[in-house]
């Protein structure tokens, strides 16, 4: 199997903003702290392909970036959140300390037009924004590792 690695052209910091703009998830699960070595856990470039439900969203632990609970607390949060997100997705996706939530909300100051757009993200690069063509192509390769979450609000 050949792979590709696909990276964002090189640009100034104002044209990288005004093409790909900028992705906010303002949601996010907490990190966890082990009780046992004090150790901190989060992944901060995952983001999870189902929305954060209304119930918990204006809850600090959702938003705050710096909120942090015991691994045993996190792991009570993390299936109250898939069992209250009631999506197909929910299930599939595994939540870890630190995820990000949906929905994302893209800000490009431009109109896009064109099929990836390098959004910054404050949690990492795990995720990007793509054209609904890319999106089916992707999808028809089957690709067990890859979500879609169609809902990036404007």
């Amino acid at each position: 199997m050949t792979f590709w690695e696909t990276r964002e052209p090189a640009s100034s910091d104002y044209r990288h903003v005004h093409v790909s703009g900028k992705l906010d998830h303002p949601y996010r699960l907490p990190t966890a702290k082990c009780e046992k070595c004090g150790e901190s856990i989060g992944e901060f470039d995952a983001v999870l392909p189902f929305d954060c439900p209304a119930s918990l969203r204006k809850n600090p632990l959702f938003t705050d970036k710096d909120s942090e609970v015991p691994i045993k607390e996190f792991q009570r949060l993390a299936k109250k959140i898939v069992a209250e997100a009631g999506e197909p997705g929910a299930k599939a996706a595994k939540p870890v300390p630190g995820a990000c939530l949906q929905p994302g909300f893209l800000d490009v100051p431009s109109l896009p037009n064109v099929d990836f757009l390098w959004s910054d993200l404050w949690s990492g690069s795990s995720s990007m924004v793509v054209s609904e063509r890319v999106r089916s192509a992707l999808a028809d390769l089957h690709a067990p590792d890859t979500a879609f979450y169609k809902r990036v609000k404007p």
